[in-house]
C-alpha cells in the first residue's frame, strides 16, 4: 500500500501502530468480533488496514463532518521501491512486528536523520520516541519490554 503523504515515523507508523496494537492474531475467530480486535491471518489484516485507511474521516475544511474521499492511499506493486519510508508488517516468533526502511527524524523533519531499517513494533522506550507517539509501551510483567 502507498500513501501519498505523511509516511514518516509519526504519520504512518504510528497509525499502523495504533490499530494493530490492540488486536491479536488468531486462527478463526468470534461471530461478534469487530474490525481491529483480532486478525485471521495476516491477508486479513492487509484488508483490515486497507479498509481501515480508507475509512470517512474528518473533513478538513468541517471538522464536525466525516466524509470519504479519494486518493491518498494506493495498492501498488512491490517492485515500486521509490518512496522515502518502507514498512514492513509481519509475524516473528508469533507476534506482529512492524519495521520501517527510513529516515530517522531529527530537528523535527523526515528525512534530516540518518537512513536504515527501525524497529517500530512492539513497542517500547525506544521507537516511542521514533514514532514520536504518545502510545504507551505494553508491559510484561511489570517491566517494559526492552528490543
Amino acid at each position: 500500500m502507498y500513501r501519498q503523504f505523511d509516511g514518516y515515523f509519526f504519520g504512518m507508523g504510528a497509525e499502523i501502530i495504533e490499530f494493530i496494537r490492540h488486536g491479536k492474531m488468531v486462527d478463526g475467530y468470534p461471530s461478534n468480533a469487530k474490525m481491529g480486535e483480532c486478525f485471521n491471518g495476516m491477508g486479513e489484516l492487509a484488508c483490515q488496514l486497507i479498509a481501515h485507511f480508507k475509512r470517512p474521516h474528518k473533513d478538513y475544511n468541517n471538522p464536525k463532518k466525516k466524509v470519504q474521499t479519494v486518493g491518498n492511499f494506493y495498492i501498488v506493486p512491490l517492485d515500486e521501491r521509490n518512496e522515502s519510508f518502507h514498512y514492513e508488517l509481519g509475524i516473528r516468533n508469533g507476534e506482529l512486528y512492524l519495521t520501517c526502511d527510513g529516515y530517522e527524524v531529527r530537528d523535527g523533519y523526515p528525512g534530516e536523520g540518518v537512513r536504515g531499517v527501525f524497529e517500530l513494533y512492539p513497542l517500547t522506550e525506544e521507537n516511542v520516541i521514533l514514532t514520536k507517539s504518545s502510545l504507551i509501551p505494553e508491559k510484561k510483567k511489570g517491566k517494559v519490554k526492552k528490543s
